[in-house]
C-alpha cells in the first residue's frame, strides 16, 4: 500500500515493474529504483555527482586535444516524460 497526497493506492509490482495507464510499464524498485529518485526518497550522493562531472571534464579535455568537441545529452526518465501514465500520478497529484 502506498499513501501520498491524502490518497492511498495498492501497487502491483511484478519483476520490479508496474503497469501504468494505456499499457505503459515503469521500473519500480530493483537495481534502478527510479521511482525513489522521482519522488526524492533517494538522491544521488554528492560524491557520485562530482565524480561524474570530473569524468566529463576529462573526456572534454581529451577530445579538445584532438580537435574535437565532446558533448553529453541527458535524457529524462520515463517517469518524468510520461508521468500522466504512471499509476501513482493520480495519488501524488491529488490535492
Amino acid at each position: 500500500m502506498v499513501a501520498a497526497g491524502g490518497g492511498q493506492m495498492q501497487l502491483e509490482v511484478e519483476y520490479d515493474v508496474i503497469q501504468g495507464k494505456d499499457g505503459y510499464l515503469f521500473l519500480h524498485t530493483g537495481t534502478n529504483d527510479n521511482f525513489a529518485y522521482v519522488t526524492f526518497e533517494k538522491r544521488y550522493p554528492q560524491a557520485a555527482l562530482e565524480k561524474l562531472y570530473g569524468q566529463w571534464l576529462e573526456a572534454r579535455a581529451y577530445a579538445a586535444k584532438r580537435g574535437s568537441d565532446y558533448e553529453v545529452m541527458i535524457f529524462p526518465n520515463k517517469e518524468t516524460l510520461c508521468w500522466d501514465k504512471h499509476p501513482m500520478s493520480a495519488v501524488l497529484d491529488a490535492p
